[in-house]
Order: structure tokens, then C-alpha cells, then sequence
């Protein structure tokens, strides 16, 4: 690929210095762009949704790529801007971001939408949430205010950097399953499960075990919200600005079980001593996740009303039962 398809947003008066360098892909809506070429290809025209919105802007993404290796993040992935977004195979269309697990098109691929009015309900969400735990005692008014202080500070740069971590954890997960030469939803299943992932989604989400291909969707949604999350909130004494989209508030009134799911995270994701097999597409495709979950979406609730039920070695052996017969 060309120099020419690279746009650099910075300002044309910007100090030509390699540290403040900022590069991603534009794509262009036009047959003439390699790029939105590939994504038509990849997906069809029937998964292309333009959703109203404009393209993200250069200055945009510019500030949340400044925003976290101002943090120190690392990402190694390519950052794609499209002006349109894509389905899911289930016809929903990614909100914000997404990526793929096939490694020719493992990127980070950001979709049109209005940032300013995705953070004002990302703070009805969970300022909402936030003020019922206060309310029924669930947690004192100095954690309330330490986290309702953070997510006052969410701003532009910050909720697109979110967005471009998440689908990084995504990424990284990904990986680490190439690593493992995990191909098939049971495989993914043992995997999680044999370090305690899932028994620890189970103790912090809501209707959690509700099927195997729930759980394996919902485990690796997790995992990268975790991911994201631990470069912000590394003890109970830490808040961030957007908290997790399944599992907030359970993680806000028992800390100590978000920081078993980081730990437990970073040895899933740690693995390198496995040989890497081709990649092949399969039944796992299905159920995995694409792209970030949406708080505006009533159906988010559905995470945070309701007791939780720690998943148990008979619900595993009944999944593992399941996923054989759905994915044989």
C-alpha cells in the first residue's frame, strides 16, 4: 500500500517532529480507496449500514491516540476511520468500533458516530447505576463520589481512546487464542474456564449463565473491558471515567473480584508458548463478540437487574454438553 493512502492528522503547521507524529486510514466511500475495496469484500454490502452520522473527524481520532500514549498504552494495531459501519452476524450494526478475528482483517476499525452524545449517556448510564448503589447502601458516599468524579472528567479524546482499547483487548485476545491453537467454541470454553474466567464472570455479571454460547460471547466481551480497564483501575481505591459496560456495578461493590478477573486476564493473554495453526473460519465466528457494547441500549439492563448465580461444575459440564451438540 502506497504512502498516499496514509493521511496524517496533524496540522499542516504542526512541528515536523517524529514523536508527535499521529497516523491512521481514512477511508474514502469510493470504489477508487484499496481500502473500501476490502471492507466490501470482507463483509458484503448486505453488513454495510451507514448510520447517519459523519465519519469520525482527524482531530478526533488524532486526541485519543495522543490520549493513551499519554498513558503509556502501547497499540500495535492498525487504526482504520470508516464512514459507514458494519452488521454483525446477527443484522446489528457496530456502535462504535469493532474488529475481526480473521488476522487479514485484524484491525481497529472505528465507525461514524456523534461522541459528544455518547458520552452524555455512558453518564446517564452509570451515574444512574451509581446512584441506585448509594441509595440502597450498597456502597458509601465516598466511593460514589470518587467514581462520580471520574466520569464527570469523560471527555472526547478519553471515550474514543476507550473504544480503541476495548477493540485492542479484543485484538489481544485473539492472539493469544492463534497461541493456543484454540479453534472451536469448546475450545474457547475449556480455555476460559481452566484459569477461572468463567467462574469469575459468573460472580460479577448478571445472568451470566445462560448457555454456553452466551457465556463464551459474554466472557470475551468481559475480557476486554477488563483489559481496558486495568491500565485505569489497578486498585480498590481506583475509578475510571467509564466503567465497565457489564459489570459495573458489581465491580464498584466488590472490587476484589474485578481484580481476580484482571489478574486471571493478564494470564490469558500472557500465553506465548503455544504453536500458532492456520487460520480457518468456523462455527466460533459466530458467537464471538463485535465491536463495543452500547449503554444507551435498553437491553443493557439486562447485565445489572437480577441476582447473580455463580456459574457451577454441573452448569459447565451441561455447556460443554451444549456447545459439542451446537458446534459438533
Amino acid at each position: 500500500m502506497g504512502n498516499d493512502m496514509w493521511l496524517n492528522p496533524l496540522d499542516d503547521n504542526a512541528l515536523e517532529d517524529i514523536s508527535l507524529e499521529r497516523q491512521f486510514v481514512n477511508v474514502l466511500d469510493r470504489q477508487s480507496d484499496p481500502y473500501h475495496v476490502s471492507v466490501f469484500d470482507t463483509y458484503g454490502v448486505d453488513r454495510i449500514f451507514y448510520n447517519g452520522y459523519r465519519r469520525r473527524t482527524r482531530h478526533e481520532i488524532n486526541t485519543a491516540i495522543s490520549t493513551y500514549q499519554q498513558q503509556g498504552i502501547e497499540i500495535d494495531a492498525e487504526i482504520i476511520n470508516l464512514p459507514y459501519t458494519v452488521l454483525n452476524l446477527r443484522g446489528k450494526p457496530a456502535e462504535t468500533a469493532f474488529t475481526d478475528k480473521n488476522t487479514n482483517h485484524r484491525h481497529i476499525y472505528l465507525v461514524p458516530d456523534h461522541t459528544p452524545t455518547r458520552i452524555l449517556n455512558d453518564k446517564a448510564f452509570h451515574g444512574s447505576g451509581l446512584e441506585t448503589l448509594l441509595k440502597t447502601q450498597q456502597i458509601s458516599q465516598v466511593v460514589f463520589d470518587r467514581w462520580n468524579t471520574a466520569m464527570n472528567n469523560l471527555d472526547i479524546g478519553n471515550r474514543v481512546a476507550y473504544s480503541i482499547n476495548h477493540e485492542y483487548g479484543h485484538i489481544l485476545t485473539y492472539r493469544a487464542m492463534d497461541e493456543s491453537g484454540i479453534e472451536t467454541p469448546l475450545q474457547v470454553y475449556d480455555w476460559l474456564g481452566d484459569l477461572g474466567y468463567l467462574d469469575n464472570c459468573s460472580h460479577r455479571i448478571v445472568q451470566f449463565n445462560n448457555g454456553a454460547a452466551w457465556q463464551i460471547h459474554v466472557a470475551l466481551e468481559q475480557l476486554a473491558e477488563d483489559y481496558r480497564l486495568s491500565h485505569f483501575v489497578q486498585n480498590e481505591q481506583s475509578a475510571c471515567s467509564l466503567p465497565s459496560c457489564l459489570s459495573y456495578q458489581q465491580d464498584i461493590v466488590n472490587p476484589e473480584k474485578y481484580l481476580e478477573g484482571v489478574e486471571i486476564m493478564t494470564k490469558l493473554l500472557d500465553i506465548q508458548d503455544k504453536l500458532r495453526k492456520k487460520q480457518q473460519k468456523s462455527s466460533l465466528e459466530s458467537i464471538l463478540p463485535f465491536g463495543e457494547a452500547n449503554r444507551s441500549d435498553s437491553a443493557m439492563e439486562y447485565f445489572s437487574l437480577g441476582v447473580i448465580t455463580p456459574i457451577t461444575e454441573e452448569n459447565k459440564k451441561k455447556a460443554r454438553e451444549e456447545l459439542l451438540k451446537l458446534f459438533p
